[in-house]
Parts: C-alpha cells; sequence; structure tokens
C-alpha cells in the first residue's frame, strides 16, 4: 500500500525543533466544501509544496542547522530557505520550498502569472515529484539534527 504524502512532513520535524508561533504548508489533498456541498478531498498535486513557519522564541543555531541541512541534502528536488523579517510584530516568518520554483517566479512574471499557476501550466510534473521528495528531505532534516542531541517524538 502506498503512503500518502500530504505536504506536512516537514512541518512535524521543524515543530520538534522549538515553538512555533505561525505555520503553513501546502496541502496536497485538502479537503473541500463548496456552498453547503458534502465535504470532499481534492487533488493539489500540481501546486508545488512549501512549508511557511515563525518560532516563537527563535534560535539562530536552529536556523543555522536547517540551512546547512538544506544545503547538504541530495535528492531528486533542491530545497532553499527562505526568510522574510515581519512588517509588523517582532520574529521572522521562514519558507522551505523548492529552488526551482524560487528561480521560476522571474518567468512567471514575464507571463504575469502567480507562480503557483505558473508551475501547474508550464511544469505539471514538478510539483508531484516535489512533494515525493518532501518525505526524504523530512527524514534528512530529522536526521541531520539529531546529531546535537535534539530529542524528536
Amino acid at each position: 500500500m502506498k503512503t500518502i504524502i500530504y505536504g506536512k512532513e516537514l512541518l512535524a520535524v521543524i515543530e520538534s525543533l522549538g515553538e512555533l508561533e505561525w505555520m503553513r504548508f501546502r496541502n496536497r489533498y485538502p479537503e473541500v466544501q463548496i456552498k453547503g456541498e458534502l465535504k470532499r478531498q481534492e487533488d493539489r498535486s500540481f501546486y508545488f509544496p512549501y512549508t511557511s513557519f515563525r518560532f516563537q522564541n527563535e534560535c539562530a543555531d536552529i536556523v543555522n542547522n536547517l540551512q546547512q541541512a538544506l544545503a547538504c541534502y541530495s535528492g531528486a528536488v533542491e530545497w532553499i530557505l527562505i526568510s522574510q523579517k515581519r512588517e509588523f510584530g517582532n520574529g521572522v516568518n521562514r519558507c522551505v520550498l523548492p529552488k526551482h520554483v524560487q528561480d521560476m517566479k522571474i518567468k512567471a512574471r514575464e507571463f504575469d502569472i502567480h507562480i503557483d499557476d505558473y508551475m501547474a501550466r508550464f511544469e505539471p510534473a514538478f510539483s508531484p515529484k516535489a512533494f515525493e521528495d518532501l518525505v526524504k528531505l523530512s527524514k534528512h532534516v530529522k536526521s541531520f539534527f539529531e546529531g546535537p542531541g535534539f530529542v524528536f517524538d
């Protein structure tokens, strides 16, 4: 039986590194309900996975180790961590996403379409591959942090 990949796999690892104040991820199979219809599961494999978060009390060592873990990962997809200081309030929002997606944002702007729609339309095979790789990335990040003495549930 094949394991269903939902997109929360990396977030589960990151949550174990420190308390999160905010989080978001791309759910591959969200439940949707339109105008009172029964809830149904929708396949959104054509949209790329990402994992966004903000630590409650950020530790620079954890962020640096996460960047190192992503940099030394060798999988089907190259992953990066991007950061953005909150405009209002304290903290830094972080996002792990495929480097290829970040690179394609320029092309998407040339077509005047959102990066989600660009990837779904012009590279439909990429996102399912990235979802598959997200599971391997999550295992890699978890094992990377097991060395320095972090405890995982």
